[in-house]
């Protein structure tokens, strides 16, 4: 069993802890485990083993319990499976699991009822890929029409998980809020493939956006910070980067900034300006870095008026 500590990501040069809100996920640690159909599952959370009637032949199931962990006993492991469907086609059936349904599966819950607006969602994962496929995990809150209907989209957040991680990574994703309502449920997703989920698909043929033989493990799942629902118009006050240490690709969130614009400015060791880049805080922002030497960084972030963050990056 492996049983690394676990890895904190900072969010480089600010001051928020990284403290759980108030109303917490289901099983956050993947200690505890149920049965669905004569299969186990991550309690509170959906798999496929919750719809054994999806044809796929041998029933493959595609989250599992494993010892491999970050912290405790157990942590979930999402696979990619081989299996023929009713038409005897050769499908890969993709590793999934959700909290709160999938908004895109009409047959799923619209969400487990969440009345919080968190500012950033952590978790630990390993990821080894077949072909080209992207793991991919996706948070969303939203509320609810007259009739339990699923309603307008009050925040989201999501990554892609492209670059193979044979021990567990700690990343932070913050999630960004398009209005100043309060959600009444939240939607989490974790897959193995980003192409399916985004496609409404929970199986095709392999090589298509899965292949089997693709997993993601997942550990340590937490909520934290606190949005208001005051917006703040015009400027960004602070941000948050992620992953760090990083492979060469950065992410800059900027919160929920109507008409609010950023420069990101990289130094290296020297103090040379290493890199450079500006634009409108609309939601998280790509930072690509692949060209820079591995090494220390400093970078200092500026809203539209006055420098409002700075701090250290480590390239792998």
């Amino acid at each position: 069993m492996m049983n690394a500590k676990p890895i904190v990501l900072a969010l480089a040069a600010t001051s928020l802890a990284l403290t759980a809100v108030g109303q917490g996920l289901p099983n956050e640690g993947m200690e505890n485990w149920e049965d669905a159909n004569g299969h186990e599952r991550p309690a509170g959370w959906l798999t496929n083993a919750d719809y054994p009637a999806l044809p796929c032949y041998p029933p493959v199931f595609s989250a599992s319990r494993t010892d491999d962990s970050n912290s405790g006993q157990w942590a979930a492991l999402l696979e990619t499976k081989a299996c023929i469907d009713d038409l005897e086609r050769n499908q890969a059936y993709i590793g999934f699991m959700a909290c709160g349904g999938l908004s895109t599966f009409p047959q799923l819950p619209h969400g487990i009822p969440y009345q919080e607006r968190p500012e950033v969602l952590h978790f630990s994962y390993k990821f080894h890929r077949e072909g080209t496929d992207t793991g991919f995990v996706h948070i969303v809150l939203l509320q609810l029409g007259p009739n339990g209907e699923a309603g307008p989209v009050v925040g989201e957040g999501s990554a892609a998980i492209v670059e193979e991680a044979d021990t567990y990574t700690a990343i932070a994703i913050p999630i960004a809020y398009y209005s100043s309502q309060w959600p009444d449920v939240l939607q989490l997703v974790f897959s193995a493939s980003k192409t399916l989920i985004a496609s409404n698909l929970l199986n095709a043929p392999a090589g298509s956006g899965a292949n089997p033989g693709t997993a993601l493990w997942i550990d340590d799942i937490f909520l934290s910070g606190n949005v208001t629902n005051t917006k703040t118009e015009g400027k960004i006050s602070k941000g948050h980067i992620y992953p760090n240490p990083s492979r060469g690709t950065l992410y800059l969130g900027l919160g929920d900034t109507p008409g609010g614009r950023y420069r990101f400015l990289l130094f290296d060791a020297r103090g040379a300006l290493a890199f450079s880049q500006e634009g409108a805080a609309s939601g998280p922002q790509v930072i690509g870095l692949n060209g820079l030497a591995k090494g220390f960084y400093f970078y200092t972030l500026y809203n539209a008026e006055k420098v409002i963050q700075t701090g250290k990056v480590l390239l792998e």
